[in-house]
């Protein structure tokens, strides 16, 4: 009688126990499901990796974006048999931080390319796994998209920096690219010659031909400076038909030859439609370190030598 009631007592015990186990599975089961519908349904790009860098798990998403039709296809592979080798390699070793001393990376922008070879951005934060040891196993990733956002903050960007008509930098952008030659040409003995560009008649064309005509005349003028740059050398569009110049020289003997050079190409013919026209300029020139040792002080002279030009009969230049 009494074993006959221990034996009940530990049956209820086991059936307990297995209701919980049921219970237990029931709720795995579910976090699971939950999981595996997250990993189907999110736009975002998500990855788990084991200390081999191979993938374990992938959202759907990760796996449209790596031209896979299934995300269970990528479990097994690494970056290196989906991705570029270059783009692998970054990942690589921003992943060997996380799997191999436990960092955190939050918020890093990783390249990649779309299916049509397009560079694309993401931004990407990367964490190690854990198991119930404490030990690393390996890591998740979550990538969002952020090509739009990274598309529009070079544009804006270049809207602080460069002039919209002409591309060429801006006044602001002048004076800090300017900045940095001149501490070189300093620090190397350098001369440095800047060249104030006026445009001769420009006001008539836009009068003549309209402000069409006019922008045509900017960019192609635009075009010609930039064509007798070198890699060491700034221009910039100051405002309306002013444009400046900076360039290392070895002698004043060498700001004569840039200045006949841009008097050349100024007044060569511009197409308009149907249309030829002609202009000319007029150009101050001011030098470092003899004449100044600061930007803006080389712009004052270089503008008041230019203004004298234009006295003399336009289509020339003058020395400060």
């Amino acid at each position: 009688m009494k074993s006959t009631k221990e034996l009940e007592k530990k049956l209820s015990i086991l059936e307990e126990e297995c209701d919980s186990l049921r219970k237990q599975v029931s709720e795995l089961s579910k976090i699971r499901d939950d999981f595996n519908s997250f990993l189907e349904n999110t736009s975002d790009f998500i990855y788990i990796k084991d200390m081999e860098h191979r993938f374990t798990a992938v959202s759907s998403a990760f796996s449209e974006l790596t031209n896979h039709k299934s995300r269970h296809d990528i479990v097994g592979k690494t970056d290196f048999d989906i991705f570029p080798v270059e783009d692998a390699k970054t990942y690589f070793k921003e992943q060997k931080k996380v799997v191999e001393k436990g960092s955190e990376l939050t918020g890093i922008e990783e390249p990649y390319h779309d299916k049509e070879g397009k560079l694309c951005w993401v931004s990407t934060s990367k964490r190690p796994l854990y198991n119930s040891k404490g030990d690393i196993v390996g890591l998740i990733g979550i990538s969002r998209d952020i090509t739009k956002t990274k598309g529009l903050e070079e544009k804006l960007k270049k809207k602080a920096h460069y002039d919209d008509l002409t591309e060429l930098s801006n006044r602001d952008h002048f004076f800090q690219e300017s900045a940095l030659v001149l501490s070189l040409a300093a620090r190397m003995n350098y001369t440095v010659g800047l060249f104030f560009i006026d445009l001769d008649k420009f006001k008539p064309v836009n009068d003549s031909y309209g402000h069409e005509a006019g922008d045509c005349v900017l960019h192609a003028i635009a075009k010609r400076l930039n064509s007798i740059l070198r890699g060491s050398d700034v221009i910039s569009r100051f405002g309306g038909d002013e444009f400046v110049m900076l360039a290392i020289v070895e002698s004043e003997q060498n700001l004569n030859d840039i200045a006949l050079k841009i008097l050349a190409n100024v007044c060569m013919p511009i197409a308009f439609k149907s249309q030829e026209i002609k202009i000319g300029c007029s150009i101050g020139i001011s030098h470092f370190p003899a004449q100044s040792e600061t930007i803006e002080e080389l712009v004052r002279k270089a503008d008041d030598a230019m203004y004298k030009a234009k006295a003399t009969g336009k289509s020339t230049y003058h020395m400060f």
